[in-house]
């Protein structure tokens, strides 16, 4: 075998569909998917090895990679939770087999690549977009060449980390063979979803986010890439018909994307969808800025049953510090045309930033209620410090980050958001699992939409309500001095008690 490509196993569990939905870890790994497809068109030979997917030990995943044994190992390092057993499989294989070639690379290895290509002790660590990389580095490998010949990699010579610029991003995706889809009807049997990527990359500039790192400077100003509408359907046409996928997550940062062509190309997928007979029910993620209420109606009409949308906060002052470059009034009017429309809605939100008022704590809880939208679930963390992101640049140069952690700078909202962590680690994540899998069970039923919709109705109703007097009662017990433990604790059951009434009415609707 030519290249054998890694996912490997992390330590925590594996979220399934039964728990989290669409939201769920059970999925295929695209990225090396493609770079299968990409390989195999070359004329290589390459298997993907999910050991995520599988939650397969790291010892059996060493054991099943020398009885492979592949000319090269190519590992997909996507987050700081996969470098450490990638680290030990990697040192374990080249322990035991000097002869196999170890590349890494995915968005962690991309932003952090002097950690992760000295932590794996990789050849050779590949950087952003792995497609046609990949096929060079192994030729380059293969055949005893400089690796300074191989452009858009990194790796160690004579204990010195070396770039190589080049390659950049891929401007034409429909270029792209479709990604292999061998790991589906593993997917498929778990109850995952069958995933589509239908453009790469996103335009906004957001604090929280680390997207432009990975993209790097070489995407010369796209940084939203969309793929053609046709070249979209015939991937969903498919998977339609060969592996009778009916139900689809488009993992797009940005699915409608920018500018008039953006939301153009989504009107003509959605036609193209209804042109060719296919029978759908998908979810896309978007930003508030893009809802418009024609180019939504069209999607409907073609099967988009669910809408993940970036809402964040509820306050301008909040959104201003985010670089949202968006309005409450353009949320508020987004949340109102899918209402409308009957979609289903998953709120992202970060109501915990660093600089975090209590008024703004206080505004978003009351925009959100106000939407009918309200979820304490949504407030169990405060905003990560991604590696790459612009706020974790913006923390450390103020010297605020102390093991990626930090301090909100305001007294009440700190310690609200500590209160909302402890109260929020058993029932909040479960009543937000709960309502992530029944909610999108029902926008992709097909049963008496009537009863359906009725409970959903009760259901989000209780939450709205519920959820508003737990946050309005932890914020005034902060200010009235009450002990952190005794706040938090009350939260937690009546999270609980929240949870358990929820759950009594979605459990009447049979999927």
């Amino acid at each position: 075998m030519d290249i054998l490509l890694l996912n490997p196993p992390i330590s925590a569990k594996l979220a399934s569909p039964k728990v989290k939905g669409p939201f769920s870890d059970v999925g295929e790994n695209l990225g090396l998917c493609y770079i299968a497809s990409s390989v195999r068109e070359r004329g290589y030979t390459a298997e993907i090895f999910d050991a995520y997917l599988t939650e397969m030990e790291a010892d059996r995943v060493v054991e099943e990679i020398l009885l492979r044994n592949p000319n090269m190992l190519a590992v997909s390092i996507p987050s700081v939770m996969a470098l450490k057993n990638a680290s030990a499989i990697t040192a374990k294989i080249r322990e035991a087999n000097k002869g196999i070639s170890i590349v890494v690379g995915g968005h962690y290895a991309t932003i952090c690549h002097e950690t992760v290509l000295r932590s794996t002790k990789a050849d050779a660590l590949i950087l952003s977009e792995g497609e046609r990389t990949m096929v060079n580095l192994y030729e380059t490998l293969s055949e005893g060449g400089s690796l300074e010949n191989v452009a858009g990699i990194v790796y160690e010579e004579n204990g010195t980390v070396k770039r190589n610029p080049g390659e950049g991003l891929i401007d034409d995706l429909d270029s792209l063979p479709f990604p292999s889809r061998e790991l589906l009807p593993a997917v498929l049997e778990k109850g995952g979803f069958a995933s589509v990527l239908t453009s790469r990359g996103c335009y906004g500039k957001c604090t929280f986010c680390s997207s432009a790192d990975f993209l790097g400077k070489s995407h010369r100003g796209k940084y939203w890439r969309p793929r053609s509408s046709g070249n979209v359907v015939d991937e969903i046409e498919l998977l339609n018909r060969e592996y009778g996928v009916g139900n689809l997550v488009m993992i797009d940062d940005s699915f409608i994307g920018s500018l008039k062509a953006g939301g153009e190309r989504a009107v003509n997928i959605a036609e193209e969808i209804i042109r060719r007979g296919l029978k759908l029910h998908y979810l896309i993620m978007c930003k508030p800025e893009e809802v418009d209420r024609v180019i939504f109606a069209a999607l409907k009409k073609s099967g988009l049953a669910a809408v993940s949308i970036g809402i964040e906060s509820g306050a301008q002052s909040g959104l201003d510090r985010m670089n949202r470059n968006c309005t409450v009034g353009m949320c508020r009017e987004a949340l109102s045309v899918l209402r409308e429309l009957d979609l289903e809605v998953f709120i992202g939100l970060i109501p915990f930033d660093p600089d975090t008022t209590a008024e703004e704590l206080e505004e978003t809880i009351d925009f959100l209620y106000s939407m009918g939208e309200l979820n304490v679930s949504l407030f169990r963390k405060r905003m990560m410090c991604l590696p790459g992101s612009g706020i974790e640049r913006s923390m450390s140069e103020q010297n605020r980050l102390e093991n990626g952690k930090y301090t909100i700078s305001d007294r009440i909202t700190e310690q609200v958001c500590r209160i909302m962590e402890t109260a929020g680690k058993s029932w909040g994540n479960q009543l937000n699992c709960y309502l992530y899998n029944s909610l999108w069970r029902i926008a992709i039923s097909d049963g008496t939409e009537e009863k359906c919709g009725e409970i959903r109705r009760q259901a989000r109703e209780a939450v709205n309500e519920k959820s508003r007097d737990i946050l309005k009662g932890v914020i005034e017990s902060v200010r009235e001095g009450r002990e952190e433990s005794v706040i938090s604790e009350q939260a937690e059951r009546e999270t609980e008690s929240l949870y358990r009434e929820v759950s009594g009415l979605l459990e009447r609707i049979a999927y």
